[in-house]
C-alpha cells in the first residue's frame, strides 16, 4: 500500500479537518480489512475503525513525520484489536480467523485461496498476524518490525517460522 501524501499528513497532524477526512478516506478500508481479518465480525471491525481513527487523530501529535505513517497506523490497529478482544472477553478460536472473499495477493484461484485460508486457521494468533502483515497487507520486513516493536532479525525469523508452519500444514492436508 502506498502512503498518502506527506503534506496531507502534516495538515492532518496540525488539525486540518479536511486533511483528516482525506486520511480517513484513504486508510479506512485498510483499517477495516485488518480488523476484520482478526475479528471475523463486520460490526466489531467497524467499531475498531472508529476507535483507530479516534486514536490516530488524538495522538497525531506523537507521530514523527520523519517516519513512515503505515507502521504507526498498523500498530494502532493491532493494539485496538487486541484490546477489543481482551475487553469483550470473547474467546477467538481458530475458526474465527477466516479471510472470506479476500483475494490472495498472489492472485491464486478462489478455491486455492479458500484452502489456504482454511489452513491458516491452524496457526497460532502470532503466526497468523505475521503472515497477514507480510503477505496480505504486504508490509515490508522493516514495517512489520516497527509495528510489532521487534528487531528486523526477529521479524525475519518469525516470518520464516510461520511460513514454514503453514507450508507443513498444507503438505499434510494435501497429502491426505
Amino acid at each position: 500500500m502506498t502512503e498518502i501524501d506527506r503534506e496531507i499528513l502534516q495538515l492532518a497532524k496540525d488539525g486540518d479537518r479536511m486533511a483528516q477526512a482525506e486520511v480517513f478516506k484513504y486508510y479506512k478500508d485498510y483499517v477495516f480489512r485488518s480488523a476484520y481479518y482478526m475479528l471475523k465480525n463486520q460490526d466489531e471491525a467497524d467499531d475498531i475503525v472508529e476507535n483507530v481513527f479516534i486514536k490516530v487523530f488524538t495522538n497525531f501529535v506523537s507521530f514523527d513525520m520523519e517516519r513512515s505513517f503505515h507502521p504507526w497506523l498498523s500498530r494502532i490497529i493491532l493494539n485496538e484489536t487486541r484490546t477489543h478482544i481482551k475487553k469483550n472477553r470473547r474467546v477467538y478460536t481458530n475458526q474465527d480467523f477466516v479471510l472470506d472473499n479476500i483475494p490472495s495477493p498472489h492472485h491464486e484461484t478462489k478455491e486455492k485461496t479458500h484452502q489456504i485460508q482454511q489452513y491458516m486457521k491452524e496457526l497460532s494468533t502470532k503466526d497468523r498476524e505475521i503472515i497477514m502483515m507480510r503477505y496480505f497487507q504486504e508490509l515490508t520486513v522493516e514495517e512489520i518490525a516497527k509495528t510489532l516493536k521487534i528487531t528486523v532479525t526477529n521479524t525475519k525469523v518469525r516470518i520464516h517460522r510461520a511460513t514454514k508452519k503453514l507450508k507443513q500444514i498444507i503438505e499434510i492436508k494435501e497429502d491426505v
